[in-house]
This record gives C-alpha cells, structure tokens and sequence, in this order.
C-alpha cells in the first residue's frame, strides 16, 4: 500500500531509458519499487506485448504509454499521476491501489472493470469521478 497516495513507497530505483525498462521486463515476470523517468513508453513489435506482469510500486507519472498491449499483468501500487495512455489494449488486467489521477485514454481497449480494486471510494471520490469520466469519454470517442 501507498503510504502517501501522491508518491512511491521509498527505495525505488529510477529508469532513465526505455531500453533499460525492457530489458527489466524481459529479465522478471515482477517488477517493483521503479520510477520510469521518460515522457513517453512506446516500443515496437514485439516488445509492445507485455503479458503476465506484475507491477508493484512503479511509477509512469505523466508518461505517454503508446502503443502497448497489456495481457493478464496487475498493477498494484502504481502511479499514473498525468499520464496519458494512447492506442493501447488491456486484457483481463487488474489495478490495485494505483493512483490515476488526472490520467488519460485515447482510442484504448480496457474494461472499467479492472479499476473496482484501485480507489478508496471515501478517500479518493474525486480522483475515480475524474477518471471514469475520462474512460466515458474514450469509449464515445472509438465507438
């Protein structure tokens, strides 16, 4: 659990290339305590296909995630905090105490569904009101 919503647990270790990060995806099925630093995460085929991954404490605040199909992964702990997610796929994923705040979809494949386990709905009303709002407005627009 997040001790503070807004930030990652301590003892992360920050990723400064897209490289780097994909090279930590294909050495683990779980990666934790990581703070992705580049605007934006959008490898090629194959690399795009990121299936059966666990996230945990690992940060794409306001990062640009282009491109990307997820598959089976849980995202537990994670920052979104401005991020944008563009043409990506999310398949039988889960997100678990994640903070999306302020976080965007654009012509993105992912069932609301997978967000049921993500905010305390006392705590965080605001923030879930944002971002099924923003989920609406994804679907209306590729519909």
């Amino acid at each position: 659990m997040l001790s503070n919503f807004f930030s990652l647990n301590t003892g992360f270790k920050t990723v400064s290339t897209q490289d780097d990060f994909l090279e930590l995806l294909r050495q683990s099925d779980a990666l934790r305590d990581l703070l992705y630093e580049p605007a934006t995460f959008s490898p090629s085929r194959p690399a795009n296909c990121v299936r059966e991954k666990t996230f945990m404490n690992v940060s794409f605040a306001k990062t640009r995630l282009e491109g990307l199909q997820f598959t089976k992964c849980c995202f537990v702990d994670c920052l979104f905090i401005g991020s944008s997610f563009v043409r990506c796929e999310f398949h039988d994923c889960q997100f678990e105490g994640c903070n999306p705040y302020k976080c965007s979809f654009e012509d993105t494949y992912i069932d609301p569904l997978c967000f049921t386990k993500m905010l305390d709905p006392k705590n965080h009303s605001n923030i879930g009101t944002w971002l099924f709002q923003q989920l609406l407005q994804n679907s209306m627009a590729t519909r």
